[in-house]
């Protein structure tokens, strides 16, 4: 049995528009118009940028957290507070280091630290 191959290629992949993907807008597109309609918008566009990256790396350590036993699910209830304890010390990590890096905090401060933090590399920063 013979099929016909009359489809052509725009056919088989019309269900793909492209085009859409230019109407999207993300958080980054947003932040970069904002900035190139006012200069002054830079440095939250920067900050921005880093809690997005560190929201994007909490999210994947939080979906990968069961395959390398961050949760620990298959543990008994105290260990498994120690583990999720674990998890969102990790990500309170990665959100100060992520803001820390940009180079335009010069204290940062959290809700599991007792004193704000100095960030030595920023002390001329505006924030």
């Amino acid at each position: 049995i013979k099929r016909s191959n009359n489809r052509n290629k725009s056919q088989l992949f019309s269900f793909v528009d492209h085009r859409q993907d230019a109407n999207i807008m993300t958080l980054s597109r947003f932040m970069i118009e904002a900035t190139r309609s006012n200069e002054d918008h830079a440095d939250l566009e920067s900050l921005i940028e880093s809690i997005q990256l560190a929201c994007k790396t909490i999210s994947n350590l939080v979906s990968r957290s069961g395959i390398t036993d961050l949760t620990g699910l298959n543990i008994s209830p105290i260990d498994l507070e120690d583990k999720q304890n674990s998890l969102y010390q990790l990500a309170n990590q990665v959100l100060k280091n992520s803001l820390r890096f940009t180079g335009k905090l010069g204290v940062l401060t959290s809700e599991d630290e007792d004193q704000p933090i100095l960030i030595e590399e920023a002390w001329n920063s505006k924030y």
